[in-house]
């Protein structure tokens, strides 16, 4: 089994260096898990005959997405509650963490689960999914809908080893149920012949591998990290900190999916071949935005550990480092994207005028990308330090706030509806919430320090 159990030391030592080595490997499974998630599309796509099947998979694959992305944020509240258990040096706290976040993961994937049952036919509806496809559909939401208690418990157990720093155990867990996932489609597909619903049981038995791998780590820890299933105990301390903050996450999420709805919405008035230059365009900046989002993450568990120990000082300067880091990550790519727009957009299509439009979107969403993981590792620093509602509210002023007022104002002018202006609205609202964000924490850290 895996052996790296080295936890890295974030209240002490060399500040960058320390958080490259919790970043690097959690940047590795986000982009992963992009590339595992593409090749299921590339399996339906080129083996299973007619385009249907892929259309099925692409729409069930949004309302699947809808869930899996609210339990991925909403784990972020097990980093935290971890965290300051950490940098307290309170044991008898962490144990509790631990056993109220599996707890809660495995009861709260139980409820998503029935929720998703309840709600996957009239998602389909509102999407309006063509009849042709709907059967299909179904059927892969009914294959996939038994994975979600594992991803819960994958993903909570993945944030408590994050909190510790040790992202190298989950990205080794992932790297082989992802591997085993890939074969299983290829298996279920050309050998069994189960078209769509082969490939969402070979995602369901891979979650299931992941979580059982897990479960595994956990249970065979020592001391204070170890698992125990008759100690599944919901204890209010450690549970009410964990929802609180891993709500308001997946729930910021959640609007800034709503904003991203509200820019497709417009984007539609373009024409098809708009929207699905959009759409090569907005795959291809997520590679950049999961590549940031892992120091943006990291910067969490060091401001949870720091915050418990009551190291104000230290968390902006990992804050600022971690900003830096993000930035040249994001503007790195970005640059590179715009560089090889042509040939990555020709990677999805051919057609010239939808190549075109997606120029659009990169050069406003690679350009200026560093932005966003500005404003996410700002966010993450402040939820870190315990205060949860006030990067949400700031966010989805910055995200929903601002976009609705620019769309609906702006751009209804003739002179300003066009692509251009429509995709301004991200960079402008990313600085606006940039300096909220700054000083929110600029302010709550001068108080935290008075109070010393």
């Amino acid at each position: 089994m895996i052996h790296i159990k080295k936890d890295i030391d974030m209240l002490h030592g060399p500040i960058f260096r320390n958080l490259a080595l919790v970043a690097l490997p959690l940047i590795a499974t986000n982009l992963l898990q992009l590339l595992f998630n593409t090749a299921d599309v590339v399996v339906v796509g080129r083996y299973v005959s007619g385009s249907d099947a892929l259309a099925a998979v692409g729409v069930a694959g949004m309302v699947v997405g809808t869930f899996i992305t609210f339990i991925n944020n909403f784990s972020v509240g097990a980093t935290y509650v971890a965290g300051i258990a950490i940098g307290s040096r309170d044991s008898a706290f962490l144990r509790r963490a631990i056993h109220s976040t599996m707890g809660f993961a495995s009861a709260g994937g139980t409820a998503m689960m029935l929720l998703m049952a309840l709600t996957m036919r009239p998602l389909l509806v509102l999407l309006r999914t063509p009849e042709s496809i709907f059967g299909d559909a179904m059927r892969y939401l009914w294959f996939c809908l038994p994975s979600i208690p594992a991803c819960a418990i994958y993903n909570f157990g993945a944030a408590l080893l994050r909190a510790r720093g040790d992202t190298q155990r989950p990205f080794c867990i992932l790297t082989v149920s992802g591997v085993i996932n890939v074969l299983l489609n290829l298996f279920f597909v050309l050998v069994v012949k189960m078209g769509v619903a082969g490939v969402a049981l070979a995602t369901t038995i891979s979650f299931y591998l992941s979580a059982g791998a897990m479960l595994y780590l956990l249970c065979h820890e020592e001391g204070n990290w170890h698992l125990d299933w008759r100690k599944f105990t919901l204890h209010s301390d450690a549970l009410g900190p964990m929802v609180s903050t891993g709500l308001t996450a997946a729930v910021q999420s959640s609007f800034f999916n709503a904003s991203n709805l509200v820019v497709q919405w417009a984007v539609n008035s373009f024409g098809a071949a708009a929207i699905a230059g959009n759409t090569a365009s907005a795959n291809i900046g997520s590679y950049l935005w999961f590549s940031m989002q892992g120091f943006a993450q990291t910067s969490m568990s060091f401001s949870a550990q720091n915050t418990g120990a009551k190291n104000y000082p230290r968390i902006w300067q990992v804050c600022w480092r971690a900003m830096f880091a993000a930035a040249t990550v994001g503007l790195f790519l970005g640059l590179l994207c715009v560089a090889f727009e042509r040939e990555l957009l020709g990677i999805y299509t051919t057609d010239t005028a939808a190549i075109q439009a997606g120029l659009h979107r990169l050069h406003f969403i690679c350009g200026f990308y560093a932005l966003c993981g500005v404003m996410d590792t700002l966010a993450y620093t402040i939820r870190g330090m315990g205060y949860a509602i006030l990067p949400a509210v700031t966010s989805i002023f910055g995200a929903l706030g601002i976009r609705l007022l620019w769309i609906f104002t702006l751009f209804r002018l003739p002179r300003f509806h066009s692509l251009f202006w429509l995709y301004m609205t991200y960079p402008v609202s990313w600085i606006i919430t940039i300096t909220i964000h700054t000083i929110v924490l600029a302010f709550l850290l001068r108080r935290k320090n008075s109070r010393r």
